[in-house]
């Protein structure tokens, strides 16, 4: 039976996540996926003009987790042995930020929740490291990230007066929709850019969320949950040092002359291959950058 898996590359022990998921108006999934694309096109534009580009999501859960025995270190022919019982001290929620023109990490936000109010007071953080500036993010849909306190923080800080209605009753923050709507509205110098639903691997953010995975939280040892924030903390510091770090849009700018083939972004995307989203410099921090026969490819 081995020799028969063997032969026809058949891996029965393996097995992958895959989402059947539905798309109600192709021309509209279409369409957020071009412009999510275009603003990483722009991002160095405007970048230059003084207006960030932000990708922005949360890592929940992060634990702080602590073998019981020190590690044995790896030697010729024997990897490192680590202690399979550990002690938890506790998690901790990061907020990140990326600015796609720079690939630096700014204004964090690590505490003990994510809840909206953490959200609002991560955005207010991030806007007054430049407080006059125009302010573009990038974010999934997640609920959190359109909450009626968004709104009415955004408002002000744009110099919108008058009535923004009740939650669940009326006006802009009626509904998630209503919301989302005004958080989106071009005008605005502080707006959003949304992923499609399922699509939140567009959002570059991930790519850096996995590097400080692979980087520091999947072999550390973390005595508390504020030695834990204290090591993320450094990490970013170690990380913005390096320019060569910083994400190339190159990628980006094939993928979004590449939408009129929408059947290709929906195989990419929706059923859990990896489209085109680590630059060089990034890949040299082991992201690789995974596409199929028919995906966009990168030069």
């Amino acid at each position: 039976m081995a020799v028969v898996e063997h032969q026809a590359d058949l891996k029965p022990h393996r097995t992958r996540s895959w989402l059947n998921a539905k798309i109600d108006d192709e021309a509209t999934f279409r369409e957020a996926v071009r412009t999510v694309c275009k603003r990483y096109h722009q991002a160095q534009e405007l970048h230059e003009q003084g207006v960030p580009v932000i990708s922005t999501d949360e890592k929940t859960g992060i634990q702080a987790l602590e073998p019981i025995h020190p590690s044995h270190p790896m030697r010729p022919s024997h990897p490192e042995a680590v202690e399979f019982e550990y002690e938890r001290h506790g998690t901790q929620a990061l907020i990140a930020n990326v600015e796609v023109a720079t690939g630096r990490v700014i204004a964090p936000s690590i505490g003990d929740t994510r809840t909206e109010a953490d959200f609002v007071a991560h955005l207010a953080a991030t806007v007054d490291t430049d407080p006059q500036a125009e302010w573009i993010f990038i974010g999934d849909q997640l609920n959190t990230h359109q909450p009626a306190s968004l709104v009415e923080f955004v408002a002000p800080r744009c110099a919108i007066e008058g009535y923004l209605g009740r939650k669940e009753k009326e006006g802009i923050l009626k509904s998630m929709a209503s919301r989302a709507a005004f958080l989106q509205d071009p005008t605005h110098r502080i707006r959003f850019v949304y992923t499609p639903k399922h699509c939140s691997r567009l959002n570059q953010i991930e790519i850096w969320l996995g590097i400080l995975t692979r980087r520091l939280l999947k072999r550390g040892r973390f005595a508390s949950t504020e030695e834990l924030k204290q090591r993320i903390l450094a990490f970013i510091t170690f990380f913005n040092q390096d320019p060569r770090q910083a994400v190339s849009l190159d990628l980006y700018r094939e993928a979004a002359d590449g939408v009129s083939s929408p059947e290709n972004f929906r195989c990419d995307v929706l059923h859990n291959h990896q489209i085109p989203a680590a630059s060089r410099s990034m890949s040299a921090l082991s992201v690789r950058s995974q596409v199929k026969p028919g995906s966009v490819r990168p030069k």
